[in-house]
């Protein structure tokens, strides 16, 4: 039996190792604390895909880190980039940036 992979999945896996990653160093560092960065990290995408449903719908079609990462790991950017952009805007570059702001204001004793 022989393995072979494509590289655009091997891209798409390595893009979704670093997005990972990086939500989760920016929940780190927004948060300080790393029981809790890690307790949202994976409960506050999770259930904000389980709350958009209704009128949230339109919202939780663009926020899904879910859709993110299967559009990302199938290496399926054409036509999609809105989609990816939205939640990793959201998901990753804003906590990162808060918590950055967070940590440079950050009192040393």
């Amino acid at each position: 039996m022989a393995w072979s992979a494509d590289g655009r999945y091997l891209l798409g896996f390595t893009l979704f190792l670093v997005v990972n990653s990086l939500m989760g160093m920016a929940f780190g560092a927004l948060l300080l604390n790393t029981p809790v960065a890690i307790v949202m990290f994976l409960v506050l995408p999770s259930l904000w895909s389980l709350l958009s449903f209704g009128w949230l719908e339109d919202a939780g079609r663009w926020l899904d880190t879910a859709k993110t990462y299967r559009y990302i790991l199938e290496a399926d950017w054409h036509g999609h980039t809105g989609p990816i952009l939205v939640p990793l805007a959201v998901w990753v570059a804003t906590p990162f940036a808060a918590g950055i702001v967070r940590t440079l204001r950050r009192e040393v004793s």
